[in-house]
């Protein structure tokens, strides 16, 4: 891309620094796409904001492939509609989780906390979430 180019998609801020122009690539690449996930690394975490309201979760029917047995089996979560907190602009999302992350996370909501973030620890079938009121 030529300096050009460059110069022609930036506008200066309140203090005379050129700041790139947020265009439709950008928000492309930054874009949390149609649900939110878990944390996907050990030590990774992640922050989301949940709701008192009852009628952003429900329970649904996943299916996961057990690792040993490698058998398909069937599975409840919780599926939450929250929100990233970078991402405002882009309303609630589904994020499904199993029992004990979804039992962390209704302790919180029930003591007020609606802003959790969620520790990974491990990997394969040894992971294990934490959840912490921030």
């Amino acid at each position: 891309m030529s300096e050009e180019k460059v110069k022609e998609n930036q506008h200066p801020d309140s203090n005379g620094n050129e700041n790139p122009q947020i265009d439709e690539v950008d928000r492309f690449l930054n874009s949390i796409g149609e649900y939110l996930r878990l944390p996907q690394r050990d030590g990774e975490f992640i922050t989301y904001r949940f709701s008192k309201d009852k009628s952003k979760r429900e329970l649904v029917k996943a299916t996961f492939r057990d690792p040993v047995t490698d058998e398909i089996k069937p599975q409840i979560k919780v599926k939450y509609l929250a929100i990233h907190p970078q991402f405002t602009e882009q309303g609630e999302k589904p994020l499904e989780v199993p029992k004990t992350l979804a039992q962390q996370i209704e302790a919180n909501i029930e003591a007020g906390h609606l802003l959790q973030k969620i520790i990974r620890h491990g990997t394969g079938p040894n992971t294990r979430y934490t959840v912490i009121a921030t």
